[in-house]
């Protein structure tokens, strides 16, 4: 998932020196990894169909629950990097037009992409009409179920509707928060059944289990402000082993990998470690093993590329014949890396020279 651009220049629109900022180096170590974890998760959704049986697909699974983690990590980062812009009207616009350029121009790179592999696909189920890319180019929520060209693009749909709910932090404090309020109680009460689930795609959207996870991590940059904190060893010995082991009871099939209390439960979880994960930058750890942060670095492009990937991975093992010849984990391992090398080629050739253009003309 992309990283807000930072602030360069005021509302009125001219350039000053830009505010020293730290690095969230562990942040981005935390989404290189969080991305990696789709693509478990996917792989082992490709090797089930083709194989009818993967022994680890149960225990590749919950990879799905990194977008949870990415969720956590917008509502944090935005409120991170916007905070004193709160109840500042004539700073809305630089700040609609940062999260445009931020994550616009490369998805619609990766759509252009995906249009092609499904012109290529005799047997494509994606409607490729004018309307439907031109929906799917806007971000704008389907109905729930309905293909995506982009397979992974109903989740830059939550991030487009919480940008734009932030906003109303923006145009006024006061009302910013009743709107949170408000669609945190309306998430709340759909996503538990009190109220139905509203026919409407953008509604549906809005009321999801998965809008509860953007607070939280709102609730982690608020808690920073905090003058005293715990060690980040603290945080982190309680946060990651209860991720394990919630992903083992996923996998070992004790809990359902849809629904509210398995989105509460790792965003939960997901928020104490990215707590303890700023923590741990702000108590000046660093990371000395350089592909991390390059993972880090490309985590978006990976996000929205690596399908293409494993599909290239998937068809030539195909043609080979290697499917029930070859174990299933090195067929794995091989998707995987597949899907690393095209998702990080795209951070570094097409994300990287679109995020330094987007810096300068944010």
């Amino acid at each position: 998932m992309p990283t807000p651009l930072p602030d360069s220049k005021p509302a009125g629109g001219t350039a000053v020196t830009p505010r020293p900022r730290q690095k969230l180096v562990w942040i981005e170590v935390a989404r290189g990894i969080a991305a990696t974890l789709v693509i478990l998760h996917h792989v082992s959704q490709h090797l089930s169909q083709e194989l009818g049986y993967v022994p680890f697909r149960r225990a590749l699974e919950p990879g799905s629950a990194a977008v949870d983690f990415f969720f956590v990590l917008s509502g944090f980062l935005i409120l991170h990097v916007t905070q004193k812009d709160i109840g500042n009207p004539q700073t809305i616009v630089r700040y609609l037009r940062k999260r445009v350029l931020r994550i616009y121009p490369i998805f619609w790179a990766a759509l252009l992409v995906f249009i092609a592999m499904n012109i290529i696909r005799s047997n494509s189920p994606v409607a490729l009409s004018p309307a439907a890319i031109v929906l799917e180019g806007s971000l704008w929520p389907v109905t729930s179920g309905e293909p995506r060209i982009v397979g992974v693009a109903w989740s830059l749909s939550y991030e487009i509707f919480f940008y734009l709910l932030f906003a109303a932090l923006l145009l006024h404090r006061g009302f910013g928060r009743a709107v949170f309020a408000l669609w945190t109680l309306a998430a709340l009460l759909v996503s538990t059944g009190a109220l139905a689930t509203p026919s409407n795609s953008a509604l549906e959207l809005i009321t999801s289990e998965y809008s509860l996870l953007f607070p939280l991590g709102m609730a982690v940059a608020v808690g920073m402000r905090r003058a005293s904190h715990p060690g980040s060893r603290s945080v982190l010995i309680i946060a990651l082993p209860a991720l394990a082991v919630t992903w083992y009871l996923q996998s070992a099939g004790h809990l359902e990998p849809h629904g509210t209390l398995p989105r509460l439960t790792y965003g939960v979880f997901s928020a104490m470690a990215l707590y303890g994960l700023v923590l741990r930058d702000q108590e000046g750890k660093s990371v000395s093993w350089r592909p991390l942060l390059v993972l880090g670095e490309c985590s978006y492009s990976i996000y929205l590329f690596h399908l293409v990937g494993v599909g290239i991975a998937a068809k030539a093992i195909s043609v080979l014949g290697l499917y029930g010849e070859v174990p299933a984990f090195l067929l794995a391992a091989v998707m995987i890396v597949a899907g690393l090398i095209v998702g990080v080629a795209a951070g570094l050739i097409i994300e990287r020279p679109l995020v330094r253009w987007a810096r300068r003309v944010a």
